[in-house]
């Protein structure tokens, strides 16, 4: 059995759209300022070859059961050889590097046999040696696949596609906090040196092993490096369900309980986060698809003693719990990269959604509200179609997050 992709019939970026001329296409009367600074980027991370572009080209255009005839060839031809090496396109399905798998596909060469895709995922990694995610980090850096599913975590992070999206959602955070736009250039320097850190302190791997064993695809979140008021954060939150459907609403818990306030007491540095060196115009930080499982199902003070010791696992690494500035920009991320935020009755609603973007700021001191100790808490509400700017009670069980910055 083999598979072959089809040609799009239309460019998956088509660079004439953007009115800077640094992304001019050849259709532009304005002539580039600087060289191409996404070829600049790959070959300083090894050139994308001509799979990995039909990779990229691939992925515009699979169906569910495009999708589940992959899996299904590569299962036959894992049985033959289990110690075969994975394409491209094989190891970003089966680790889910790129897009969440689809729950059903049909049966190669049938019309109603549906394939549970995956399932099939989790069994083409238990051949591939993943046992189940209680195996140690050591172990998984020795499976076979270890090495180019980190790879294909790299190229993905630099590729023009994500970088031309983060690009677009960071111009409509700019919009929304009310500052001037970056320039495409200013967003690659901030990258370019933040690959740099990431392999030196090894984030990259941590990455790898975050989605071999969790199944947890990180993103790329671009903040302006400024300190922004309460009121700024609250118009970004604002701005984003403009741009959402006309049933989508906005929860802000100081303005619904004006009464009872929560963010007014904290400070803008602590709902915008840490400055970075005043010669870096742009924080970026990778922030999972998915709460932390040491985070899981904790109260606020044991998800603080469940930090300790994660930094402690990961001392070369800077992680820390995400700002709300941070988890409002995520939305933008997560809508540029084409999750389907809408409302439940609408059959291109993700279900995913509230679990991708819940923030709990853990590391906040509480504060009193009426009778309850809350710390600030952002996310989407699909259910409800809602963008929220809440509260988490100190004592309740809940999920966080942290973030790779």
């Amino acid at each position: 059995m083999s598979f072959r992709p089809r040609k799009p019939k239309h460019p998956r970026i088509d660079p004439s759209e953007f009115d800077d001329p640094f992304f001019a296409g050849s259709s532009s009367t304005k002539e580039p300022k600087k060289p191409n600074v996404y070829m600049e980027l790959a070959n300083e991370q090894q050139q994308l070859s001509q799979s990995q572009e039909q990779k990229s080209i691939v992925f515009t255009e699979l169906s569910p059961d495009d999708i589940a005839a992959i899996l299904m060839s590569t299962s036959l031809k894992l049985e033959e050889n289990p110690d075969t090496e994975l394409t491209q396109v094989e190891a970003s399905l089966i680790y889910q590097v790129d897009i969440d798998l689809p729950e059903q596909g049909l049966w190669p060469d049938s019309e109603n046999k549906s394939i549970h895709i995956p399932n099939l995922a989790r069994f083409l990694k238990a051949v591939r040696g993943f046992a189940n995610d209680s195996m140690a980090d050591e172990e998984i850096r020795q499976l076979r696949d270890y090495e180019q599913v980190k790879s294909l975590i790299i190229e993905r992070l630099i590729s023009e596609k994500d970088v031309i999206q983060t690009v677009e959602a960071l111009g409509n955070i700019c919009d929304g906090l009310g500052i001037e736009r970056f320039s495409p250039a200013d967003y690659m320097n901030a990258l370019r040196e933040k690959i740099v850190d990431w392999e030196e302190c090894g984030a990259f791997d941590y990455l790898a092993i975050e989605l071999i064993k969790n199944n947890s695809r990180h993103n790329i979140v671009p903040v302006p490096n400024v300190e922004f008021t309460h009121e700024q954060i609250f118009a970004l939150a604002k701005k984003f369900a403009a741009l959402q459907s006309d049933k989508h609403r906005t929860f802000i818990f100081d303005e619904t309980f004006p009464e009872y306030p929560l963010y007014s007491q904290y400070t803008s540095s602590e709902l915008s986060g840490q400055l970075a060196a005043p010669d870096q115009s742009i924080r970026l930080s990778l922030l999972p698809s998915r709460p932390n499982p040491e985070l899981y199902e904790q109260t606020i003070a044991q998800q603080r003693s469940s930090f300790e010791q994660m930094q402690l696992k990961n001392p070369r690494m800077e992680i820390r719990v995400p700002t709300i500035l941070e988890g409002v920009s995520l939305w933008y991320v997560l809508h540029k990269l084409g999750s389907r935020i809408k409302p439940n009755n609408s059959d291109t609603y993700d279900s995913t959604i509230p679990n991708k973007t819940y923030i709990r700021a853990f590391n906040l001191d509480q504060k009193q509200v009426n009778d309850l100790l809350l710390v600030p808490a952002c996310s989407l509400s699909g259910e409800r179609s809602e963008s929220q700017l809440t509260g988490s009670i100190k004592s309740d069980y809940g999920d966080a997050r942290i973030s790779v910055g």
